[in-house]
């Protein structure tokens, strides 16, 4: 009798550790579904803010072309004007020599100086337009530095989000395989 009484508190303890492992097992299993879960939220959260990030590194890529060609703009325009003043003074040295050299009457003197304004009023003018371009170029150049700079702020600020969510992504990978 005693024998049985030990069997049936053996299978009755037996029961009892099989009914705590069974709850222990669906408790890691509700767990593990969870952080499955957890771990395929982060992993949209992940790609989200990877394509973000690919966008804003596209538009940052677009600005810095935009960037170098207004800067070759410029260039060329300094170039233009340069080369512009080069020619008038060439002109305006050569009508001088021609001033000098045919003393014609008052009244033609006249005419010529007349035109030396009407060039010099015309290279004015000119230079007037090329510093304007030059202005404008410059205008876009800043507006388009100010957009770049923004874009690295908000690319830098993709970049910590990315790699928190790798954090909390490597964390939970650690917690379900040690599980």
């Amino acid at each position: 009798m005693k024998k049985c009484d030990e069997k049936e508190k053996l299978a009755a303890k037996a029961y009892i550790e099989l009914k705590e492992l069974r709850e222990n097992c669906d408790t890691y299993e509700r767990q593990n579904i969870k952080l499955q879960q957890d771990l395929s939220m982060a992993l949209e959260k992940l790609e989200e803010i990877t394509q973000e990030a690919e966008k804003y590194a596209q538009e940052l890529q677009l600005n810095q072309k935009h960037i170098a060609d207004l800067e070759q703009k410029r260039e060329e325009f300094k170039i233009q004007a340069q080369e512009t003043i080069k020619q008038w003074k060439a002109r305006v040295k050569k009508l001088e020599k021609d001033v000098d050299r045919h003393k014609f009457g008052s009244t033609q003197m006249l005419e010529r100086n007349e035109q030396l304004v009407k060039d010099m009023e015309t290279i004015k003018a000119q230079n007037l337009t090329l510093k304007g371009q030059i202005t404008k170029i410059e205008a876009e150049l800043n507006d388009s530095q100010m957009t770049r700079n923004r874009l690295e702020e908000h690319f830098k600020r993709n970049e910590n989000d990315l790699f928190q969510v790798r954090t909390v992504r490597t964390s939970q990978e650690t917690e379900i395989s040690a599980l």
